[in-house]
């Protein structure tokens, strides 16, 4: 009886045991029974996280090139304009030619800063000269300062196009010049022509020495522009054509100025010394025989043409001389107007003493 009631005693306790939570821990349930062997391995290390433990991350993003990289000569870009040409290519931006005209794609921040380079450009594309081979170096001169613009060299960017835009201009300044001489050229040729006719035809007529001084004053003022072109007025927002027009413009005004000039020696308003009308001798050769101007008075209708400060000199001192006979005029006026008054009172004053003699 006592030997059973030991072995109840000892299960008793060992249940009591095997049902103890470890403080602190936040696993309840059941735990083995403590080893206080020396000889039991450590416990095992807990498993590697399986990749179904494991937070969600972002993927890395796949870097895509720019949709330039695929451009090629002669194929389209992404507008659908043809490439004729590309003269750079990083992964910030792109210049090429495309449609006769420089296009680049990248970021717009560099050139809104950029109002110098900008306003340069628009300059040099309105004086593009004619010419592939000369197109194709201004084209690639703007894209080279196009390119350093985008990368950030502004200073060097406007000396570039600084440098092309005087080039063009002198080039733009000699063709428009060419273009004026050879417009006036053409125009006192065609002067020259009608005045041959007219001296076929009309050589007795009253007409025929106006004519050869407009022809004269033609001829003085092609002279004048092949000596002056350096002073020629030069648009640079026109063709070289419309430019020349002012040659023909220039000639239409000397030949003008010949017919005044002979005109004003005529009527001996200058240059009165200068014998206008001829008859027909060695010494006074005219185109016409009977009522020819000399050829003095020839002379300064070539003059009038040639020099535009002449007739305008010639009007000046007629329009001096014109207020100088008015005023004289005037004072006469009013010289008689003072003398007529002196007599009326004078007259006055003796009709009064006679009254009053009569009376006395």
């Amino acid at each position: 009886m006592r030997k059973k009631k030991k072995n109840d005693t000892t299960l008793s306790v060992t249940a009591e045991v095997t049902t103890t939570a470890v403080p602190g821990d936040s696993y309840n349930g059941p735990t083995e029974e403590p080893s206080t062997s020396a000889a039991d391995p450590a416990p095992a290390a807990p498993p590697p996280p399986t990749p179904a433990t494991l937070p969600d991350r972002p993927a890395p993003a796949a870097t895509t090139p720019p949709i330039w990289y695929a451009y090629r000569t002669g194929g389209p870009d992404f507008r659908g304009r043809s490439i004729q040409e590309i003269f750079a290519s990083t992964s910030v931006y792109v210049v090429y030619l495309a449609n006769d005209d420089l296009v680049y794609d990248g970021p717009d921040e560099v050139l809104s800063q950029a109002d110098q380079i900008t306003g340069l450009m628009i300059k040099v594309k309105a004086l593009m000269p004619g010419g592939e081979a000369r197109q194709k170096y201004v084209q690639k001169e703007r894209a080279r300062a196009l390119a350093l613009c985008l990368d950030g060299n502004l200073n060097l960017a406007e000396a570039a196009m600084r440098d092309l835009l005087t080039q063009l201009e002198g080039s733009f300044k000699a063709a428009s010049r060419l273009s004026y001489l050879g417009f006036s050229i053409l125009g006192c040729a065609v002067v020259w022509i009608v005045f041959a006719v007219w001296h076929c035809k009309w050589e007795d007529s009253m007409g025929h020495q106006w004519m050869q001084a407009a022809a004269l004053g033609a001829a003085g003022g092609v002279f004048a522009v092949a000596l002056n072109q350096k002073n020629i007025p030069i648009d640079f927002y026109q063709t070289t054509v419309r430019n020349g027009w002012g040659g023909i413009v220039r000639i239409m005004i000397a030949m003008i100025a010949g017919p005044i000039c002979l005109l004003a020696l005529k009527g001996q308003i200058v240059l009165s010394f200068v014998t206008t009308t001829g008859k027909g001798t060695a010494e006074n050769a005219t185109a016409n025989a009977t009522d020819g101007a000399t050829l003095s008075a020839l002379f300064f209708c070539f003059l009038a043409g040639f020099s535009e400060s002449f007739i305008q000199g010639v009007l000046r001192d007629n329009d001096k001389k014109g207020d100088a006979s008015k005023m004289t005029v005037n004072a006469s006026v009013a010289t008689d107007a003072s003398d007529q008054l002196i007599n009326a009172s004078t007259t006055k004053k003796t009709a009064k003493k006679k009254k009053a003699s009569k009376k006395n």
